[in-house]
């Protein structure tokens, strides 16, 4: 399933969301749905991925530290929208009939969270020593988020990141096959490109 498109990320559209909500940087790479136990990766049309073969190292990584029982990851690859971390998977999500706290609190477990603050970061051409694969923050507050994510943009000298999705916390993973342009309401995309945040 895919985010809702959000309006202007403001107080009060946020304040009127149901439920709680957590906040995880979007990145500008390729949607894949990764089963583990096969390395077989999909994009998110349900068709074989093309490129699979720039990520044979991450996925080696991934098959080798995933829970024993993990079958199906929700991942971005980045590859050739951008210079940096090429080659690497940032995993998003577990596709478990389960809520998302519980699989946010699994891979807050297996994997290493990735910092998003401007001073963690490197330029483009700098050595990169980060695992191949990782998970990016959960944040509730997503507004200092929303301005970090920017300046991160900014050392990095290209698009990054493309913005903020929230999750809510007890909602589950839905899984369809109807359409790949299904949306869900426990998920919102908030993307730098299309909205002005107001302070």
């Amino acid at each position: 399933m895919r985010p809702t498109t959000g309006g202007p990320l403001n107080p009060k559209a946020i304040n009127q969301l149901p439920g709680r909500w957590v906040y995880e940087p979007k990145v500008n790479g390729w949607r894949a749905l990764i089963h583990v136990p096969t390395l077989t990766v999909y994009n998110r049309h349900g068709e074989l991925m093309s490129i699979t073969h720039e990520f044979s190292e991450a996925l080696d990584f991934l098959w080798e530290n995933a829970p024993a029982d993990m079958e199906w990851a929700d991942c971005e690859m980045l590859s050739r929208r951008h210079a940096v971390d090429k080659g690497k998977i940032i995993l998003l999500d577990e596709i478990i009939s389960r809520p998302y706290w519980w699989r946010r609190g699994r891979m807050n477990q297996t994997w290493e969270v990735q910092k998003i603050l401007p001073i963690q970061m490197r330029p483009a051409d700098s050595p990169d020593k980060s695992e191949p694969v990782w998970i990016l923050p959960s944040v509730d507050d997503p507004y200092e988020a929303w301005v970090q994510l920017q300046e991160a943009n900014t050392i990095y000298g290209c698009d990054y990141y493309e913005g903020l999705v929230g999750k809510r916390l007890d909602s589950p993973y839905e899984t369809q096959l109807v359409s790949a342009s299904r949306t869900t309401p426990h998920w919102i995309k908030y993307r730098f490109d299309q909205y002005k945040h107001d302070q």
